[in-house]
């Protein structure tokens, strides 16, 4: 039993080993990515702060529109200037935009310069302006760029070789721009502490994040409301109301077109039953011969073009060229026979049957 133990064991073990799953290997700054480089554990921490977030897929020309939005951009591969005037005239209308790239151009008010290699390694002090406040954290600084100070900047960071972070206010909301993305990485949150650091950046919590991962390979299918205009789509849903009230005047049938013989039998049946009941209480017997007797005047006309005044033998001339000698007789008997006011259960059965024969023969003409 033991042996057994121990096999089984040394299977598993075997098999772990020879089929041990890869862990993925995600690229740098991925809001999704728990590996070191990944900014998951900022977003995290915020959403535990009641920071609403949400990842973008889209370009900045389909940034939603209204207010209250931050978009946080981390080390994009690329960023075009056309991109970055149009998040500027997003940001106008009361959102902000928080940058962190190491190698961004030069744009609007952010001026770069060249600052001097550091003195050692290691963590170096940097002074944070929150609040009208200016405090001193240590922070492992990497990049060798500094923003240009001028007066529309406001200042957040800096150290003893210039401005690491700044802030400028366009219409109703705000650009930053931070010089080291590295901040926000898992492995500088979690284990040099720098959540503090960068959470000024970070703390409104009333605005919902957008994190961007366009400018980093994924992209999101757009619907029809970002590819086509909103006249166009407008436009669209009034022709197909038309087109629909239009097929419903006109009666078009949408639906399954075959109707079951057994329900038009019955219905048909039922409808003969109750017309010849109403007749038969009534007592309109003759009123019934009457509209038979019109019936096969207006086929004859239909068919042989024979007019209602025409005596009968015109019709019985026809007939007998047409049908055998007994059906001939038999219309001329129904042309002749004159209209009574009141005519027994017997004659009317007979009378009814012969008119019904003969307007089968017409409809067949």
């Amino acid at each position: 039993m033991i042996g057994l133990l121990v096999s089984v064991l040394l299977f598993i073990g075997i098999g772990y080993m020879l089929v041990k799953p890869e862990t993925k290997d995600y690229q740098p700054f991925l809001s999704f990515s728990p590996d070191s480089d990944g900014i998951k554990a900022i977003v995290e921490l915020a959403q535990e702060r009641g920071v609403t977030t949400r990842r973008w897929e889209l370009p900045p020309e389909s940034l939603p529109s209204g207010s209250g939005y931050t978009l946080l951009i981390v080390q994009p591969s690329m960023l075009a200037k056309p991109e970055l005037d149009a998040m500027r005239s997003w940001v106008e209308h009361g959102n902000d935009v928080l940058l962190a790239a190491s190698d961004m151009e030069a744009w609007d008010s952010f001026q770069l310069k060249e600052a001097e290699q550091p003195k050692g390694l290691g963590s170096k002090p940097a002074n944070v302006h929150m609040q009208g406040k200016v405090l001193s954290l240590e922070a492992t600084v990497s990049t060798t760029s500094r923003l240009v100070a001028q007066r529309e900047l406001e200042t957040i960071y800096e150290d003893e070789r210039g401005i690491l972070g700044a802030r400028k206010h366009f219409g109703e909301g705000s650009f930053t721009v931070l010089l080291e993305p590295k901040w926000l990485m898992n492995s500088m949150i979690i284990e040099r502490g720098h959540f503090e650091l960068v959470w000024p950046l970070l703390q409104d919590t009333r605005r919902q994040w957008l994190i961007d991962e366009y400018h980093h390979g994924y992209t999101a299918e757009r619907g029809l409301s970002a590819v086509y205009p909103a006249w166009l789509l407008a436009a669209a849903a009034q022709l197909a109301i038309v087109l629909l009230l239009w097929l419903w005047k006109r009666a078009k049938r949408i639906g399954p077109v075959h109707t079951p013989r057994a329900w038009t039998v019955r219905r048909g049946d039922e409808t003969l039953l109750a017309v010849a009941g109403w007749y038969e209480r009534r007592r309109l017997r003759s009123d019934a011969l009457a509209h038979s007797a019109q019936r096969l005047r207006q086929l004859l006309y239909e068919r042989w073009g024979v007019l209602p005044s025409a005596p009968p033998q015109e019709a019985a001339s026809i007939a007998s060229t047409r049908w055998d000698a007994k059906r001939a007789e038999s219309l001329l008997r129904l042309l002749r026979e004159p209209q009574q006011a009141q005519v027994s259960a017997r004659e009317f059965a007979a009378l009814a049957r012969e008119y019904s024969e003969a307007i089968v023969d017409m409809e067949k003409e």
